[in-house]
Parts: C-alpha cells; sequence; structure tokens
C-alpha cells in the first residue's frame, strides 16, 4: 500500500474509532463479549472494533479466500482457516457472493 493510501486508510480508522464499532456502509459488525463477527463486501472496505482494539480491511477476494489486513497488516486467509496476527486470532468464515465474513477475536499467543 502507498504511503498515500495508508494516510487515508489511518485517518478513516481514526475518524471511525472516536464513533466507536463503526464501518463503512459495506460492512456489519456484531460483538459477543470479545468475540465479534465482521461481514465486509467490496476492496477497501474498512472496519474499526473498539471492542477488541482492531481495524480491519478487506483488500481483496476471490471465490477461495481472501486478503485482510488487520492493523494494517496484511493476511492472506482460505475459507475456514485461522490465523494470529497483531494480537488477534481471525478466522475466514466464509465467502458468498464477493461478502467475506470474518471471526476474530483477541488471541494471547505470540505471532
Amino acid at each position: 500500500m502507498d504511503m498515500r493510501r495508508w494516510v487515508v486508510a489511518a485517518t478513516l480508522a481514526t475518524v471511525l474509532a472516536v464513533a466507536g464499532c463503526n464501518a463503512t456502509p459495506r460492512a456489519q459488525v456484531s460483538c459477543e463479549g470479545e468475540r465479534c463477527t465482521a461481514q465486509l463486501s467490496g476492496n477497501g472496505t474498512l472496519v474499526t472494533i473498539d471492542k477488541i482494539k482492531t481495524v480491519v480491511r478487506l483488500d481483496s477476494v476471490d471465490q477461495d479466500g481472501a486478503i485482510v489486513s488487520i492493523n494494517a497488516k496484511p493476511l492472506p486467509l482460505r475459507v475456514g482457516q485461522s490465523r494470529t496476527i497483531a494480537q488477534t486470532m481471525v478466522t475466514l468464515k466464509s465467502i458468498t457472493d464477493g461478502r467475506v465474513t470474518l471471526v476474530l477475536e483477541p488471541s494471547q499467543s505470540a505471532e
């Protein structure tokens, strides 16, 4: 990501963080405790989840997987795969018609 795009994403994340758990119109988030489910549709969709101190951005998606950025760190995932990044366990639950569903929760394990 070039510096200009990063600055725009960081600025948007800051604005969203001030307002709480928010998203662009193409994202939805629900949380139970510290376990959150995020649905994102469209490259560049961004959501800030204050409850778990995580910013999620959908970078790209295809039928088998997606690349998401978690707190500005890119993470490639396949459907059903779980990985830990930026102190967050991320699971790519499903992809339906380009809409990505992720489950996120804090992780104590090392990256």
